[in-house]
């Protein structure tokens, strides 16, 4: 609230950070989510966000934005050309590991499956 009251008149903004661990004053508190999230970053990311956001984030759900019946029909409606996949997984697990490189395996499996063009048969002339 303290953030907010201070756009209203134009004062400095509050700072918190994005990730941290279990029981920090971070948006993101996962265990491994702040090792996750830091890898990934690039040199100039700077491990803040405006504490107001934290007021929407309470009416966000992921699964309300990307709901997983939602991804199930549409699957299913696309027919033979879509793959659908599901792991066992949370949020920051598919960032490195042993999930990182099962998922982009599958990924890349995908990709060459439905894009490499299927060749023409060559007619043989008939001698």
């Amino acid at each position: 609230m303290w953030d907010v009251a201070g756009a209203a008149t134009r004062r400095t903004p509050h700072y918190v950070p994005v990730v941290g661990p279990p029981g920090s004053s971070a948006i993101m508190t996962v265990p491994g989510g702040e090792k996750a999230y830091t890898s990934k970053a690039g040199p100039t990311w700077r491990n803040e966000v405006r504490a107001c956001v934290a007021l929407r984030l309470g009416l966000t759900r992921p699964a309300r934005l990307a709901p997983p019946a939602a991804a199930r029909r549409t699957a299913a409606k696309a027919g033979a050309g879509a793959e659908l996949r599901e792991y066992p997984i949370d949020h920051f697990d598919v960032t490195s590991g042993y999930w990182q490189q099962q998922v982009s395996a599958d990924q890349i499996a995908f990709l060459r499956r439905v894009l490499t063009p299927t060749r023409p048969s060559r007619s043989v002339p008939d001698s």
